[in-house]
């Protein structure tokens, strides 16, 4: 072997290395967002629906690990949150219901620390024979969700009472997302899917699409390669469209898009008059078949930290402490127009630290969060005399 071959040989090796020696020393001490790290912090809670963007994965426990908490959920056999229930409503027993997305689910607290669960404590404590069921992500993540979860499966539990969790960012801007593939005749959604999200075979709820970081079969693993574009991407993105031609659909981008300050801004509401429209005829809908079903519905309002913490709430560009609670009177004004009842949690939240009631970096409530809704909804149910009458059949 020429001198010319060994040293190129050497060369080569001595690259290769370099990258092993980078890529073992940024693993150990400063590790990337890599592929596996991403589908790792994606619990395996999921399963696919024929009806819904997804459902729980039942009889499964399953782990949500992210900087600021870490904790188990127990899934039960029948697609629930927390401990095991009988199809069959027990007799002389108040049956709840709540819906709603990851804040109704409970993200970033454990099973006994959700809303539901605490709710369930407050008012057994009192002395009430009542049961609740966590339907949080069994019942998806968006209104239009909600509505054909309770039609087609939430109210064979025959349930005393739905509550219904809305939060006023993503609950909006979510039916943006979805699109209903098949409706009945009045135009309500009969099967719901995602344009952005689908659930893999291991139960994590992922992108249609990997992130462009990830389109890179040999490199969505490495380290130092992540580390390169976190100061790189747009070189990379070029680069990744240049040989994918359908590269710019980026589901990770387009999401992202979708939630931003407009939801709150007066002024910038006609851009969500789609989701608007849904959030009307669904909600609409929903309080129709509760009421014909016999079935009370409370809309429970759960604000953002932003809205809540005066010193956050102008952090977005453009928006002022004013005009962050425009998206709770409109929908306020819908509720009361159809005689449903709700709670808006803002001005409770307001008197507390939110530091105390949200994570710093994660959107969601600590415990202290579920543990003060939980006594705001106690407290409505037992002034309010059309919810005060239903613990009656508890207590004859």
């Amino acid at each position: 072997m020429s001198w010319q071959w060994r040293f190129l040989l050497i060369s080569i090796l001595s690259i290769m290395a370099a990258i092993a020696t980078g890529e073992m020393v940024l693993a150990k001490f400063h590790p990337q967002e890599t592929l596996n790290f991403d589908i790792g912090q994606s619990p395996a809670c999921f399963a696919k629906s024929d009806l819904l963007p997804f459902e729980l994965k039942k009889d499964t426990t399953c782990y949500f690990r992210q900087e600021e908490f870490s904790h188990s959920v127990r899934i039960n056999s029948q697609g629930f949150r927390g401990k095991e229930l009988e199809k069959e409503k027990p007799a002389e027993t108040l049956r709840i219901l709540t819906v709603g997305d990851s804040f109704t689910f409970g993200h970033g607290v454990s099973d006994e620390q959700t809303y539901s669960a605490v709710l369930e404590n407050i008012l057994r404590d009192q002395g009430e024979n009542v049961e609740i069921i966590n339907g949080g992500y069994a019942s998806g993540f968006s209104p239009d969700s909600y509505y054909l979860f309770l039609k087609e499966k939430g109210l064979a539990l025959k349930p005393d009472l739905v509550v219904m969790g809305f939060f006023v960012w993503n609950d909006i801007s979510d039916l943006a997302e979805t699109q209903w593939v098949d409706v009945d005749t009045g135009g309500l959604p009969k099967r719901i899917e995602s344009r952005l999200r689908t659930v893999d075979n291991f139960g994590h709820l992922q992108f249609v699409k990997p992130r462009k970081r990830f389109q890179i079969p040999i490199l969505r693993n490495s380290h130092l390669f992540q580390l390169i574009y976190s100061y790189k991407s747009s070189f990379f993105d070029r680069l990744i469209t240049g040989f994918d031609k359908n590269s710019n659909f980026d589901p990770e981008k387009e999401a992202t898009s979708i939630y931003d300050e407009c939801i709150f801004i007066e002024s910038c509401f006609p851009k969500y008059e789609n989701e608007w429209q849904k959030v009307r005829k669904v909600i609409g809908a929903t309080g129709d078949l509760l009421n014909k079903n016999g079935t009370k519905f409370l809309v429970l309002i759960i604000p953002t930290k932003e809205q809540a913490a005066e010193s956050l709430c102008c952090g977005w560009e453009k928006l002022t402490e004013g005009e962050t609670t425009g998206v709770n009177k409109k929908l306020e004004e819908f509720l009361t127009s159809k005689n449903i009842a709700f709670i808006d949690l803002l001005d409770k939240f307001k008197d507390v630290d939110s530091s105390k009631l949200y994570f710093d970096y994660d959107a969601h409530w600590k415990t202290a969060g579920h543990d003060l809704a939980a006594h705001i909804i106690a407290d409505f149910l037992k002034e309010k005399p059309d919810y005060r009458n239903l613990f009656s059949k508890t207590n004859p």
